[in-house]
């Protein structure tokens, strides 16, 4: 995202550029400092399913993964140590971004047909060549 961009781009582009130029900076961010935007996001979502009458286990679910989707983003680069035994159980496991996955990313050397190799959630949400 840059800063360019209208709307979104003066909240959120100037901290996607220092995240891409310096990921550990955003590893040192409180979770409201990084996930404000989620938060807020979320919550419309929530507000519209309830308006909506959707059903309100599905709409939380969603609401919850998303608003902390930066939070499971910054355990990439961090360290074993940082991470703790699960979160690092986790990574093992390839359910969350590596720390190889990461460097690859941030230095954009990502070959798509290979992330598989890499993690499991990324795969999910790379688009597919056809």
């Amino acid at each position: 995202m840059r800063e360019d961009i209208p709307v979104t781009g003066p909240l959120m582009g100037r901290q996607n550029i220092i995240h891409h130029h310096s990921p550990r900076y955003f590893t040192r961010l409180r979770w409201w400092q990084s996930s404000w935007d989620l938060f807020c996001l979320s919550a419309v979502i929530v507000l519209i399913g309830w308006r909506l009458h959707l059903p309100s286990g599905p709409v939380w679910l969603f609401a919850a993964l998303s608003a902390n989707a930066n939070e499971v983003h910054k355990w990439a680069p961090r360290t074993r140590k940082e991470n703790g035994p699960l979160i690092s159980f986790l990574r093992d496991i390839r359910l969350t971004q590596t720390l190889l996955y990461s460097r690859l990313k941030q230095e954009g050397r990502i070959i798509r047909d290979k992330a598989w190799e890499l993690c499991t959630c990324s795969t999910l949400t790379l688009h597919r060549r056809t």
